[in-house]
């Protein structure tokens, strides 16, 4: 029996990453009984059930700083009583700008570092979902790392198989950023998009909510000719995916959907999260973001507040990824073929064995 976390936001993707990680515990330790509980929620009325579980389980162990605990993680206010070990089950940086000097400079508050110390502590290695996590943990002294990739990645009814190399693209689903000023720059690429294929469907998915008098992406979506549909809270909203050509947008876990389900994909990545999951597989990501002229060379971890002091739009995105689309046009996407032997290469050789390691 496993305790484990959810997560208790709108966002689709995080629905993705709790299914996909309990299918995976089901499908390698048996049918077990997993009892859930809020990742937010304090836990301290429910230690007794908690140690009785065989361990802990924590999917996409959400590294934040400040704030990782007891803000995103309550847990109890001493670790301590929780008595079985807590398995981070692909641990996830986030930072800003998210280049390789942020991978390099970022530095933890001592409360965060003293968390993650105590977790990866509690077993042989912590899993990380990208190489710029574990760079980023070895960095901060904790060297018990491996990649094993985004839970997500993951899907047992596609292992084996080859990306769909897609001769037309019929329909395009495009997902909206979660920062405001790259509204400008989504509505653009939007814009392209409608050009390049001018006869395909063309649909805009809300990851975490609609609210279209407030939304200008959607708005402007509606204008040129996008269906948009919140796609929030339910993973029946995002079947639909397995019936498109192509994503491009800015939500990772669309991203991670349609390269688990061979399907191409292009994601602007926004900060670290973006840019740690193209820079562990090696194609089809580009940086959203450029760096503001005249910023100092170190560039501290930060939450989402004051991000506009170090980053802005890169307004070439839509040319760039117009430019690598036609060129993935003309070559059926070949230069995705690699992205499912990667993927299940590293099920069978970091992900399964890491499970079985689960008490």
């Amino acid at each position: 029996m496993y305790a484990i976390t959810i997560p208790t936001s709108t966002n689709v993707g995080d629905y993705l990453i709790s299914k996909s990680a309990k299918r995976i515990i089901k499908e390698i330790k048996g049918d077990v009984e997993i009892i859930e509980f809020p990742m937010q929620k304090d836990l301290q009325d429910n230690l007794k059930e908690i140690n009785e579980c065989d361990a802990m389980i924590i999917p996409h162990f959400a590294i934040r700083d400040p704030g990782m605990y007891p803000e995103t993680y309550r847990l109890v206010k001493d670790l301590k009583q929780i008595k079985v070990p807590i398995f981070p089950l692909g641990a996830g940086w986030k930072g800003f700008p998210g280049d390789y000097n942020t991978v390099k400079t970022l530095e933890y508050s001592p409360k965060t570092r003293k968390f993650l110390q105590y977790i990866a502590n509690q077993v042989e290695t912590v899993l990380c979902r990208d190489y710029f996590t574990c760079q980023v943990l070895k960095n901060h002294n904790i060297s018990n790392v491996v990649m094993g990739g985004d839970i997500a990645w993951y899907d047992f009814d596609m292992m084996g198989k080859e990306m769909n190399r897609k001769r037309e693209i019929k329909k395009i689903v495009f997902t909206t950023p979660h920062a405001p000023w790259f509204n400008k720059q989504a509505m653009e690429t939007m814009k392209m998009l409608e050009k390049l294929y001018p006869n395909a469907t063309k649909i805009c998915a809300m990851h975490s909510g609609l609210n279209l008098e407030d939304d200008e992406v959607g708005k402007y979506g509606q204008q040129i000719g996008f269906e948009v549909r919140d796609v929030s809270k339910d993973l029946e909203k995002i079947e639909f995916y397995k019936e498109c050509d192509l994503h491009v947008g800015y939500r990772l876990h669309a991203h991670i959907f349609f390269l688990r389900n061979r399907n191409p994909s292009v994601l602007l990545h926004e900060d670290g999260r973006g840019t740690g999951f193209s820079y562990t597989v090696g194609i089809g990501g580009f940086d959203a973001f450029k760096i503001m002229e005249g910023l100092k060379k170190k560039i501290h971890f930060a939450t989402h507040k004051g991000r506009e002091r170090i980053m802005a739009a890169d307004m070439q995105i839509p040319k760039k990824v117009k430019n690598f689309l036609e060129e993935e046009n003309q070559s059926y996407f070949r230069r995705y073929v690699g992205i499912p032997k990667m993927f299940d290469q590293t099920f069978q050789q970091v992900m399964k064995p890491w499970i079985e390691s689960i008490p």
